[in-house]
């Protein structure tokens, strides 16, 4: 099945990563990228929440546990927009209330870590498949882009 990218090359499906573990960031931006996403990545809550209002990521993979800003209070200041971005949420915290937590309405996906990739790619690809259809069915956002006026190429004398 190609991934959304594929389905839709001039969009790439925009994907935020928030993890205060850096191998964490970087492996999960070396898988996705590969699969044609467009990856972000933030190093804890706080950046996360900043990069979520500046770049507007289709889909956030959030640790829940980080410091300066946990994933839940992302997730909680995240529901508060008109139209947010789709949520999976990361934990190596065996407490049986974080794990219920990939139960709210408020999160699309809920991952133990560790986890298996093509499990995580399984799931990506079925949240972000429907929007990239959504896109591909809409028209083109290039025609709302104001147009250069070029140059003539010759110069009076």
């Amino acid at each position: 099945m190609p991934t959304p990218l594929q389905r839709l090359p001039s969009a790439p499906m925009r994907v935020l990563v928030v993890d205060d573990d850096r191998e964490v960031r970087t492996t999960l931006e070396v898988v996705l990228s590969a699969h044609g996403y467009h990856i972000i990545t933030a190093a804890d809550g706080s950046e996360g929440l900043m990069r979520a209002e500046r770049d507007a990521p289709h889909l956030i993979l959030i640790d829940l546990m980080m410091p300066r800003r946990s994933g839940l209070s992302v997730v909680e200041h995240l529901d508060r927009w008109p139209s947010r971005p789709r949520v999976i949420l990361m934990t190596a915290s065996t407490e049986a209330r974080h794990h219920q937590l990939g139960g709210t309405a408020r999160i699309d996906g809920f991952l133990a870590k560790p986890f298996e990739l093509p499990s995580l790619l399984a799931m990506v690809d079925g949240i972000l498949s429907p929007l990239a259809d959504r896109f591909a069915a809409a028209p083109s956002p290039h025609h709302l882009q104001p147009r250069v006026k070029e140059e003539s190429a010759t110069t009076a004398p």
